[in-house]
């Protein structure tokens, strides 16, 4: 994040830490939503309202999003539709369930580790930690799906660090990594899919008039294991 597109990052970052809900949960542009997963893939059902509708009902995978029903005067006609997608993905092996459900467990570890980084902040180190922006799925092979948060501080003479932090049931604290900085590359998406998290990024190339003379995107998969101290560990896979 150099020049202008810093300086942008940092005016859509109005504020330093957000611990409100998640927008899946408790946010009014969404009444329903539902976590499906299958052999590691992830699939999310949820009801918006959006203006011009009284609601749609939006379908997610890795490959982007889609609206199958929507209503201009009936908003209950979304949460038929949506409840019926879930039930007929079950019947075709799919685990489905009420996404307050399957990331509450979560909410808690989270909250705390977004005070954690708040003292940070206190401390001088400005941080922009964003629990709205998780990304849920099944990628350490468990029971339960995990989530995952990219976020970023600021160093020293204008340099940054963004780092990974996958949050787990069974563990207290998260696995954290850097992931980018201002001088190897920077995050521009990420995403849990097949029992791995997909960080899509852009190398830093700084010209000599300071503007960089093209970017493009490349991929990075951070799976997770079960070492051999009984703990889980990140790992990137080449």
């Amino acid at each position: 994040m150099t020049g202008d597109t810093r300086q942008l990052f940092l005016l859509a970052a109005s504020f330093v830490l957000n611990l409100v809900p998640f927008p899946g949960l408790h946010a009014q542009a969404e009444v329903a939503e539902y976590i499906c997963t299958k052999d590691g893939a992830t699939r999310h059902i949820a009801v918006v309202r959006e203006s011009g509708y009284a609601c749609r009902v939006k379908y997610t995978k890795s490959s982007g999003a889609t609206y199958p029903w929507n209503a201009r005067n009936e908003a209950e006609y979304c949460q038929s539709k949506a409840s019926g997608l879930a039930q007929k993905l079950g019947s075709f092996g799919w685990t489905c369930e009420v996404a307050e459900e399957a990331q509450s467990f979560l909410l808690a570890q989270i909250e705390r580790y977004g005070r954690y980084v708040e003292t940070l902040n206190d401390a001088g180190k400005t941080c922009y930690f964003y629990p709205g922006e998780a990304r849920y799925g099944n990628l350490c092979g468990d029971a339960y799906a995990e989530a995952a948060v990219v976020y970023t501080c600021d160093g020293t003479q204008g340099s940054w660090e963004q780092h990974l932090a996958v949050f787990i049931d069974v563990e207290d604290e998260p696995l954290t990594r850097e992931i980018g900085n201002s001088v190897s590359r920077q995050v521009a998406g990420y995403y849990i899919e097949n029992k791995r998290l997909i960080i899509e990024s852009e190398p830093i190339e700084i010209g000599d008039d300071g503007v960089p003379p093209g970017t493009s995107t490349a991929q990075t998969t951070i799976r997770c294991r079960y070492d051999t101290a009984n703990s889980w560990e990140l790992f990137e896979q080449q």
